[in-house]
Parts: C-alpha cells; structure tokens; sequence
C-alpha cells in the first residue's frame, strides 16, 4: 500500500461518494427533509470513508 497509497484514498473517497448518494437519495425518498437527507448522505459518506481508510491501515500495517 506504500507505493499506491494515493490511489486508494482516490478509491475509497470515490466510493465514499457513491455511498452518499445512494444514503442520500434513499433517505430523501423515504421522506426526510432534503436538507436533512443530505446532512445524513454525507454523514453515511464520512463514515464509510473513515472505515475503509482504518480497514486498509490494519490490513496493510507489517506485523511487529
């Protein structure tokens, strides 16, 4: 991951995107407040985000 560390921040925040949309878009037709189904969107975003970037540093931290 050292070499291509870059690339797979670009994946994750891309996917991050993905995500919150999709959170957004199904929180919105589910009758939340636009506002508020973009609030939560990008809340799902963040936190998927935060756990693939936590996933990737475990899997790839050499073993001591």
């Amino acid at each position: 991951m050292n070499n291509v560390r870059g690339i797979w921040v670009a994946i994750f925040a891309t996917a991050g995107l993905v995500v919150a949309a999709l959170a957004g878009a199904l929180f919105w037709l589910g009758g939340l407040h636009p506002a508020l189904a973009v609030a939560a969107g990008v809340g799902a975003g963040a936190g998927f985000v935060g756990l693939a970037l936590t996933v990737a540093n475990f899997v790839m931290r050499p073993e001591s």
